[in-house]
C-alpha cells in the first residue's frame, strides 16, 4: 500500500512538472485552437494572443487570450474581453476565450 501511494504521488509530481511540454509547442497548441474556432464560425470576431505571457504553471502553460469586437462591429455589446487560456499536460486547451457576432436576419 506504501508502494502505491508513493507511486501515485510520483506521478501526480511528474504530470504537474509535465517536462514533455515545451513553451513553443504550449503556444502552437493555443493557435491551432484559434484557428479552428475562426474557421468554425465566420462571425467571430477576432481573437489575439499575448506571447509574452505565457507562463509554465503546475500542470501546464498559461497564456492571456483577448478578442476585439471593435474592429468588425462597434454597436456591438461587450466589445473587448480577456481570458487566461490553458494548455494541459495532455495538450489539452481550456478557456480560449471568444466572442460571436450575431448575423443580419
Amino acid at each position: 500500500m506504501r508502494y502505491l501511494i508513493t507511486l501515485v504521488l510520483l506521478g501526480i509530481a511528474l504530470c504537474a512538472w509535465c517536462p514533455w511540454l515545451e513553451p513553443d509547442q504550449a503556444q502552437k497548441l493555443i493557435d491551432q485552437k484559434i484557428t479552428q474556432l475562426e474557421s468554425t464560425n465566420q462571425n467571430i470576431c477576432p481573437i489575439q494572443t499575448s506571447p509574452e505571457t505565457l507562463r509554465k504553471t503546475f500542470f501546464g502553460y498559461s497564456e492571456k487570450t483577448s478578442y476585439d469586437c471593435t474592429t468588425t462591429n462597434n454597436d456591438f455589446g461587450v466589445e473587448k474581453d480577456q481570458n487566461v487560456a490553458f494548455v494541459t499536460f495532455y495538450n489539452g486547451v481550456i478557456g480560449v476565450v471568444s466572442k460571436i457576432l450575431p448575423t443580419d436576419q
